[in-house]
């Protein structure tokens, strides 16, 4: 009997422990939600990007000022072993899981969403989506690494034209909401 009491008694302070984490758990997501709320408008939305590309660091991880200095800043992070592996992959594996892995880490980390002085670089350059982005450095880098040409133009033209023919793919698939047909009007007589 009393062993069934301390039981009872153990669950029931789990269960108030459980509680108790879960409602902090939410309530903190909420607050940190709240105090990084996103811009509300295009105005607020431009005026952040502005601050953002004048800064060397975000969140304490110092951006690129443009792509040879991210080629630094990747030969500083990653190590030895990790290039020599990295260097013999063809250059469409690393195409695939580049862009999945490094080109992930540098979309997060450098804030190729949001802006940064790294994304004016390469804006400037004229490279607009995130993800050319990543490609471009990974790509760029893997060709760095194995004393390959740059073709910066040309890589950019690429990823230009692979841009604007997936939006237009997707233009072509996109469904008529509504259609209306008007009559000619009749000649006055």
């Amino acid at each position: 009997m009393q062993i069934e009491k301390l039981i009872m008694k153990i669950e029931e302070v789990l269960m108030k422990y459980l509680l108790l984490s879960l409602s902090m758990l939410v309530f903190g997501s909420l607050a940190v939600g709240q105090s990084q709320s996103p811009p509300s408008g295009e105005e607020e939305h431009q005026k952040e990007y502005n601050k953002r590309v004048t800064k060397d660091s975000l969140f304490g991880v110092y951006i690129p000022k443009d792509v040879p200095d991210a080629f630094k800043q990747l030969d500083k992070l990653i190590d030895e072993a990790s290039k020599r592996k990295f260097k013999k992959y063809s250059e469409d594996s690393v195409k695939v899981f580049g862009v999945k892995s490094l080109g992930k880490w540098m979309t997060i980390n450098w804030s190729l969403y949001e802006g940064s002085r790294l994304v004016a670089n390469l804006r400037g350059r004229g490279l607009y989506h995130p993800q050319d982005m990543a490609l471009f450095l990974v790509i760029g880098y893997y060709r760095k690494l194995n004393n390959l040409p740059m073709e910066e133009e040309k890589r950019i033209s690429e990823y230009q034209k692979a841009r604007h023919d997936a939006f237009i793919a997707e233009k072509k698939k996109g469904k008529v909401l509504s259609e209306t047909v008007t009559k000619k009007p009749k000649p006055a007589k």
